[in-house]
């Protein structure tokens, strides 16, 4: 029994389309041709009526201001709402529960269809199949550098095959990998491919001696298993749930990673979902991929779908995720003890208080600098 869709015309909302009995239809005994038919799987909304920590809750994985699918959605927020937690659900959802459902949804002549899956839907037993054909997770200790090594291997020999020169081959993969990770300023790549034993040598810039794969850095490994493994294992039409992709990597690259994903997920038809702590990833995320997560007064966890992080601050980020002190508690309490002397006119034991500061954190930090200007105005 092929796949049931519920098809509405192009930008009117998913919940709009699964209200009405209308156009429900086979995608194979249509009249559409299969070649304008795109297959791409994606996520349109997941509802929770208990589960966990989770409460009558509804997170949207569409662009909510134009009304498609998004190729990325990032969820972040404080602790404790439970990134990891949904990331699980959604890897494993078998739409056994009563109340629960996900909307999937794809894009058909350029208009979104979308099927309802939940428990008693028409079609759930091809929906679950479908769904886990399709549904991918990579996992936070998800850094499997040997699967990766033997992938550009295999892609090695099929390439040398095609164009009849190992040599040809080198210099395409070569050029690969730069174009695929192109903006994260790697320093390294591929020099040489042994593919009788399937080993992969690299070589840095800054130096000839050729190296293999478990002599890279742990982010550099990071990298090649949950970045580029997509590219060179085309990962086409997928969902891919990943968690915590900052793991390992430095915050150069996490600043910068997303929009390798972005790219790819473009490019191949896919939807990745991340769930992450960075605030270097949060802030470089679009705004309309950003889903925050937070407690509302009455402790239940809701999605903040227009928190706007997109280029801001990594402390204001921060403090969105509930991080309101960014020092170490010490030299916190040494500071606010700074601040009380000088409040109470004691000026000659808060400069003693601030020379001790100094000496732990040096003379150019902001709020040293703050004291010592309060100190020289209020003690004249």
């Amino acid at each position: 029994m092929p796949l049931p869709f519920i098809l509405g015309a192009a930008g009117v909302a998913l919940g709009t389309m699964l209200s009405s009995s209308e156009g429900i239809f086979d995608i194979e005994d249509s009249n559409i041709e299969n070649s304008n038919v795109d297959n791409m799987f994606k996520f349109g909304t997941l509802y929770l009526k208990q589960y966990k920590m989770f409460k009558d809750f509804t997170i949207d994985f569409i662009n909510l201001n134009a009304k498609k699918s998004s190729p990325i959605i990032v969820i972040a927020g404080e602790n404790g709402t439970g990134k990891t937690t949904l990331l699980e659900y959604l890897a494993n959802y078998s739409a056994e529960s009563k109340d629960d459902y996900i909307i999937i949804t794809k894009e058909i002549n350029g208009e979104m269809a979308s099927s309802k899956m939940a428990k008693g839907e028409s079609g759930i037993t091809e929906i679950r199949t479908e769904y886990k054909r399709n549904v991918k997770y990579m996992k936070v200790n998800a850094n499997a550098v040997n699967n990766i090594e033997e992938s550009i291997a295999n892609y090695y020999i099929d390439l040398a095959e095609k164009k009849d020169s190992f040599s040809k081959a080198l210099k395409d993969i070569q050029n690969f990998i730069s174009k695929s990770l192109n903006g994260l300023e790697l320093n390294f790549n591929v020099s040489k491919i042994d593919y009788k034993i399937k080993k992969v040598y690299f070589k840095k810039d800054d130096s000839g001696v050729e190296f293999g794969i478990d002599d890279l850095s742990t982010g550099e490994k990071t990298l090649l298993s949950k970045v580029l493994s997509l590219f060179f294992n085309q990962v086409k039409n997928q969902i891919i749930l990943i968690d915590e992709p900052e793991l390992s990597l430095h915050p150069r690259w996490q600043s910068k990673i997303l929009k390798v994903y972005e790219k790819f997920a473009i490019e191949n038809g896919c939807q990745i979902v991340i769930a992450t702590h960075s605030p270097h990833i949060i802030a470089s995320a679009k705004n309309e991929y950003l889903r925050f997560l937070k407690k509302n007064k009455d402790g239940n966890i809701v999605v903040i779908n227009d928190i706007q992080a997109y280029g801001r601050d990594i402390e204001w980020v921060l403090e969105q995720m509930g991080v309101k002190n960014l020092r170490v508690s010490e030299i916190l309490e040494n500071f606010t003890r700074c601040q009380e002397l000088l409040n109470d006119e004691k000026y000659d034991e808060a400069e003693k208080c601030i020379d001790s500061l100094e000496e732990k954190i040096g003379q150019n930090d902001r709020e040293i600098m703050r004291l010592r200007n309060a100190l020289f105005f209020e003690r004249d």
